[in-house]
């Protein structure tokens, strides 16, 4: 086991070289372009985090509002199938 564990860490710092390597030779920009788009995605991160929060609650009230209505139509379903099977009305009462 502990010649697996060695295996593994010795796996992962020889890939994490070899994409350090790879990322330095084929980067499509020089590190103060790189350095400078990191500065701005920085500064722009809250913005875009909001964003994203506004974006998904929207989508939460939304999915919310679906599963309100599909229970709602289930709920009923259920009613008049009960009604149907066994003709109590909604408070349980034979009719």
């Amino acid at each position: 086991m502990a010649n697996d564990t060695g295996k593994f860490w010795g796996g992962l710092l020889l890939g994490s070289g070899i994409g350090v390597a790879l990322g330095l030779i084929l980067a499509p920009r020089s590190g103060k372009e790189t350095r400078q788009l990191l500065k701005q995605s920085a500064v722009n991160l809250p913005a875009n985090v909001q964003a994203a929060q506004k974006t998904a609650q929207k989508t939460i009230d939304e999915a919310v509002q679906q599963l309100q209505e599909a229970i709602a139509i289930g709920q009923e379903a259920s009613r008049r199938l009960r009604y149907e099977l066994t003709g109590d009305n909604r408070n349980g009462e034979r009719t």
